[in-house]
């Protein structure tokens, strides 16, 4: 048996629950459950369900709605029950926090993408990291996109692996201030063809 958490982001947007399960070789699935945060009301672009990550045993599942309140966005996180045990507010306005949500799969860090945030050095987007305290989401640290005035989203994807020690983040854009280099200097990703 296994809990199915879908995200329907369109407009307000909207997250759905289903079990799924394996009855002598023929599979399952239940009528959904809503997941709501009552402590919001979505706006016709809040994009509730944009992005859902879960731990492991799933004991915590976060939502994000990165269009909330013109594009700031919030987190909602519910435990295995589907209950609800904390709303997570934007810490900056217009950044779409919420747009990447990554929980680690023990649960001891929620990370949160906001991609569109403007940094005073002239990039976009931040990483924030909570950290889960006797069952409460901490605000940990922020992490800032490294390359100033670069164009970049930083944050676009976010990847955590199992041991939680490696902590993979993305940005949407050309990166027109370091060229990758891979493959012992065979293979550039400059930003223009090769």
């Amino acid at each position: 048996t296994k809990t199915v958490i879908v995200g329907a982001p369109s407009g307000s947007g909207a997250v759905y629950s289903y079990i799924v399960s394996n009855n002598n070789g023929s599979v399952e699935v239940s009528a959904p459950i809503t997941l709501v945060d009552t402590t919001k009301t979505l706006t016709s672009s809040s994009e509730w369900g944009y992005s859902i990550s879960g731990t492991d045993t799933a004991s915590y599942i976060a939502v994000g709605a990165p269009g909330h309140n013109n594009n700031t966005g919030f987190v909602t996180v519910f435990n295995k029950a589907l209950a609800k045990i904390a709303t997570i507010e934007a810490p900056f306005v217009k950044g779409r926090f919420g747009e990447t949500v990554t929980i680690s799969s023990n649960g001891q860090y929620l990370f949160v993408g906001a991609p569109d945030v403007e940094n005073s050095d002239a990039s976009n987007g931040k990483i924030v990291v909570y950290k889960n305290t006797n069952g409460t989401f901490v605000l940990n640290q922020i992490l800032e996109n490294p390359v100033a005035d670069d164009g970049m989203k930083f944050g676009k994807a976010i990847s955590v692996n199992e041991l939680t020690n490696t902590l993979s983040i993305s940005a949407l854009g050309l990166n027109h201030t370091f060229p990758t280099t891979i493959d012992k200097g065979k293979t550039t990703f400059d930003g223009g063809i090769t």
